[in-house]
């Protein structure tokens, strides 16, 4: 797969556009431009197909930490799974924690479990939302915390930043397209809204009918009886490999 570069995509438009002597366009709108590109796309993306951004992330561990930074690159905290994988003896997936009621008896040798916590942003505070652990974590490891998460689509910051959306960058570029023609008053900036949207339209075909693969059998694992059944989460403490 072609991974387009930035300074190709407005390149490209730019020699389209006979934009290269352009003043009243100046390279930080068109930037501009691109990113809006990349939001709009990432939302259709996220909203039919959010698997395409699962990602998978390592976190370092202190022992006594009990708050956990999620991944920068995390979509409105959507995290998939978490596993705590610190040996061959010790793995396990990490459980949500379902009724507060349930943590002042979390005993401090059980399974990790957590909960989203979020205490606000401010000039002092710049973390936001964490993962608080019950009970606090034991070990230090580089890399026994595994998070399965989604992520946000890679913005356009340098003329060397990579396009990671890649079957769409036609889509990008005609946003810009159009974004550039409205700015200038061009003749047939409806005509490039009309391609626009065709555009966007095969693309939301597209992502609606993306398949992981043709399994639909329900795994007998316990892990997923575990998401199915009726009892409570909070009297599971978690799954062995």
């Amino acid at each position: 797969m072609i991974y387009p570069l930035f300074r190709n995509l407005k390149q490209d438009l730019k020699d389209e556009l006979d934009l290269n002597e352009e003043t009243f366009i100046d390279d930080a709108e068109m930037d501009a431009y691109f990113n809006e590109a990349v939001d709009m796309i990432q939302y259709q993306i996220h909203t039919l197909c959010e698997d395409y951004f699962l990602s998978r992330g390592e976190i370092p561990t202190t022992a006594g930490q009990s708050e956990v930074q999620l991944p920068s690159n995390i979509y409105a905290n959507k995290v998939r799974k978490i596993q705590w994988i610190l040996n061959t003896s010790e793995r396990y997936e990490v459980l949500p924690i379902r009724d507060l009621n349930s943590i002042p008896w979390i005993q401090e040798n059980e399974f990790y479990r957590y909960i989203f916590l979020n205490n606000g942003v401010s000039n002092t505070n710049t973390i936001g939302t964490v993962l608080k652990f019950y009970p606090a974590i034991r070990a230090t490891s580089t890399n026994s915390l595994i998070v399965w998460y989604i992520r946000t689509a890679n913005k356009y910051e340098n003329e060397d930043s990579v396009c990671d959306i890649p079957e769409w960058a036609n889509v990008i570029k005609q946003y810009c397209r159009y974004k550039c023609m409205i700015k200038e008053g061009h003749p047939q900036s409806s005509q490039s809204k009309e391609d626009l949207d065709r555009m966007v339209q095969g693309m939301i075909e597209a992502l609606r009918s993306r398949a992981m693969d043709e399994n639909t059998k329900l795994s007998l694992d316990p892990r997923t009886l575990a998401d199915y059944s009726d009892f409570s989460n909070n009297d599971w403490y978690g799954w062995w490999y």
